[in-house]
């Protein structure tokens, strides 16, 4: 590989959300590894749960090739992704279509998108296992770090907890706007609230950082020493290990019972010199600054709207809970559930029947650290 100039400078033109996006797709971008372990994963959960027909299209699906389409809400993405599906002959007379696994199952490059499948002997017969995009490998692993309070706690109630934004002290600027929007809209403020424009939008930043609950993950190929002792330092607890693919699962389960439920890949910038790449309310909770990257951070994300005038919000929020409980499907989250190798071997085995005994259908997921063997 040599330095180009030309495009070196064409990649610097690009604002900072696109850059970003192409850095991840670089990155996290699904592999033919991926795709096989999708077409694998696909043909069990066909074998074991059947499939079904999902309108307005020829194929069967299986549960999580429909939960996959759910992902794609609205919009033009929407829009092509079932103008692809709609004009999908028998797979084995679209050329379109590559062979996977000698003949087991075939995939669909088109444009973005990736769509596993088996091929049936008739249209009708064919199933969909997976939809999935060329820029985001849908089996990245995503992590989340418990200790024993918190372990206990999401098995206990099956619900994710979001921390109240303006409780998280590892970072300062958490929620806040880049130095240099915040100028801006005091600028702006200024004809409509003149001299009480700064302490406005202070006001607004305080409000938006006392309304937000967000849960924190991070993509990561393995486990993290630093993360065992950062997040679970008085031993005990475990780790979840989620994959992208079930994170959006949830998010689409999650956003069709309340639409106020958002999930999103934490962006990266300069906080005194580079602007919000989108200006959407509430934006900023989903940018951090950039001595976090090696959070690789997705995070889920609710707003509480109050209403009121600023200093009655304010009021309110002083009373308002530090944190929120979402309930959720642990089954349809959670891959595997990884014991600290740090814990006594009494704690660890405390865990294992504490999820035996409030969520069986976990059990089977639990595992043991692959730092036990290095530290015994």
């Amino acid at each position: 590989m040599h330095y180009d100039p030309e495009l070196a400078n064409a990649f610097d033109a690009l604002p900072t959300q696109k850059r970003e996006y192409f850095r991840s797709m670089l990155n996290h971008g699904i592999t033919l590894n991926a795709i096989d372990e999708l077409l694998q994963e696909g043909l069990l959960e066909e074998a074991l749960q059947g499939s079904s027909p999902v309108s307005p299209f020829t194929a069967r699906f299986i549960e999580s090739a429909r939960l996959d389409l759910s992902v794609f809400q609205g919009g033009e993405v929407q829009e092509r992704l079932k103008s692809v599906l709609q004009d999908i002959r028998t797979p084995r007379d679209d050329r379109r279509f590559d062979e996977l696994a000698g003949g087991l199952g075939m995939l669909l490059s088109e444009g973005p998108f990736r769509i596993v499948g088996k091929c049936g002997r008739v249209p009708a017969d064919d199933v969909v296992l997976a939809i999935a995009v060329a820029g985001f490998n849908p089996l990245q692993k995503v992590w989340r770090y418990f200790d024993e309070h918190k372990a206990n706690d999401l098995i206990e109630s099956a619900a994710l907890y979001l921390c109240r934004l303006d409780r998280l002290t590892g970072d300062p600027l958490e929620g806040r706007l880049p130095l240099s929007v915040k100028r801006s809209r005091i600028r702006a403020f200024k004809e409509i609230f003149g001299d009480e424009a700064e302490a406005v939008v202070e006001k607004s930043e305080k409000i938006m950082r006392g309304t937000t609950y967000v849960s924190c993950w991070t993509r990561r190929d393995n486990e993290s020493y630093l993360a065992w002792r950062h997040y679970c330092s008085l031993n005990g607890g475990f780790a979840i290990q989620s994959t992208s693919r079930r994170v959006a699962h949830l998010h689409a389960v999650l956003r069709a019972e309340d639409d106020r439920v958002f999930c999103r890949e934490v962006g990266y910038l300069d906080p005194a010199l580079d602007e919000l790449p989108d200006s959407s309310h509430g934006e900023e909770i989903f940018w951090k600054a950039k001595w976090f990257t090696d959070e690789s951070e997705i995070r889920f994300a609710t707003m509480r709207h109050i209403s009121g005038a600023h200093d009655e919000i304010l009021k309110a929020i002083e009373k308002l809970p530090t944190g929120e409980r979402v309930p959720c499907s642990l089954p349809l989250l959670i891959d595997r559930i990884v014991l600290n190798p740090f814990a006594p071997p009494d704690q660890n085995e405390k865990l294992r029947k504490l999820i035996q005994e409030k969520r069986p259908e976990l059990a089977d997921r639990v595992v043991d650290s692959m730092i036990t063997p290095a530290i015994r």
